[in-house]
């Protein structure tokens, strides 16, 4: 009876790791744009202007 328990403990942990695991995967994949996460695209404004220019 023991032993039955046990490697239902087990396979619980593995389900529980992997379940991890594909939400972590997930969550980078989604951060990365690779799936089209974000519908608009991100831009960075580098419009500097020295201290002088504004005169």
């Amino acid at each position: 009876m023991a032993e039955g328990e046990s490697s239902g403990g087990v396979g619980a942990v593995a389900i529980i790791a992997i379940l991890v695991i594909l939400l972590l995967a997930v969550f980078v994949v989604f951060k990365s744009g690779l799936l089209g996460g974000r519908s608009v695209p991100s831009k960075v404004d580098v419009n500097i202007q020295t201290p002088g220019s504004g005169k």
